[in-house]
C-alpha cells in the first residue's frame, strides 16, 4: 500500500509529533455546547493525553472555558449547602437557637450567587500564580504564563463533581488538586516526585496569600472599629 505524504504524521523540531486538532472548546468549526462538553469529557476521562496535547500559547480561551465551570461548580456548592441547611433547621426546629446553626441567610445567598464569578475568577489567578513559582521553583526557569494558565483552568474541569449532591463539593477540591497534577506532570514532563513538589509549593503559597488576606482584613475592621469607638 502506497502512503501518500499527508498520511504521514507531522513531527517539530523537537521530534515530536506536531499537535493535531485544537481542543474542541477552543475549535472555531464546532458549536460552543459541544466543544465544552466535548473538552469536558477528555479533560475528566483521559487527563494525560488531554494535557500531553496543550498548545502553549493564548489562554483566554482557556480562562472562559475555566470561569464557566468554575462559576456552575461554586453555584451547585451554595445550593446543596443552602438544601442541606434547611433540612437541618427542620429537624433542630424544636432546640432553641440551633436552627440557624448550618443555615445560610438569604442575603449571604443571593452575595455568593452574584460574587461566584468574581470568586473563581481570583481563585484561577491566584491558582495559576502559585502554579507559575511553584513550577519555576522546581525546573529551575520561569515556564510560558500561558501554559500555567492553561493547566489551572482547565484543571478546574473537576469543579463539575460539585453538581453532585452534598459530597461533591469536597471531591470536587481533590479532583480539582489531581487534574492539576497531572497538568504539571505531562505538560513538562516532570517525574511524580517532582510534580507533587510544586503542588506542594503551589497550595503552600496559596494558603500564605490567603491567610495574609484574611490577616489584613481583620487588621482593617479592627482599626475601623477602633476609629468608630474613639473617633
Amino acid at each position: 500500500m502506497t502512503l501518500l505524504k499527508e498520511d504521514l504524521p507531522v513531527f517539530a523540531a523537537s521530534g515530536r509529533p506536531e499537535r493535531g486538532r485544537p481542543i474542541p472548546w477552543e475549535d472555531p468549526d464546532l458549536p460552543r455546547l459541544v466543544g465544552f462538553f466535548r473538552t469536558l469529557k477528555k479533560i475528566l476521562l483521559k487527563p494525560g493525553e488531554f494535557f500531553r496535547d496543550l498548545p502553549r500559547e493564548g489562554w483566554a480561551e482557556a480562562l472562559a472555558f475555566g470561569l464557566i465551570v468554575g462559576t456552575t461548580g461554586l453555584l451547585a456548592v451554595i445550593y446543596w449547602k443552602m438544601l442541606l441547611g434547611g433540612e437541618v433547621s427542620r429537624q433542630l426546629a424544636g432546640i432553641p437557637g440551633a436552627s440557624h446553626i448550618l443555615t445560610l441567610g438569604v442575603g449571604a445567598v443571593i452575595t455568593g450567587m452574584l460574587l461566584a464569578p468574581l470568586i473563581i475568577l481570583a481563585a484561577l489567578g491566584l491558582g495559576a500564580l502559585g502554579l507559575w513559582v511553584g513550577t519555576a521553583l522546581v525546573i529551575g526557569a520561569p515556564p510560558g504564563f500561558p501554559v500555567i494558565m492553561r493547566i489551572t483552568c482547565y484543571g478546574g474541569a473537576g469543579l463539575a463533581a460539585a453538581l453532585v449532591p452534598f459530597l461533591g463539593g469536597p471531591a470536587a477540591g481533590l479532583w480539582v488538586v489531581y487534574l492539576t497534577y497531572r497538568g504539571v506532570k505531562t505538560a513538562f514532563s516532570l517525574s511524580t516526585g517532582r510534580a507533587l513538589g510544586v503542588l506542594a509549593i503551589s497550595l503552600g503559597l496559596k494558603v500564605f496569600c490567603i491567610m495574609l488576606f484574611l490577616g489584613s482584613l481583620m487588621g482593617l475592621m479592627g482599626l475601623m472599629g477602633f476609629w468608630l469607638l474613639w473617633g
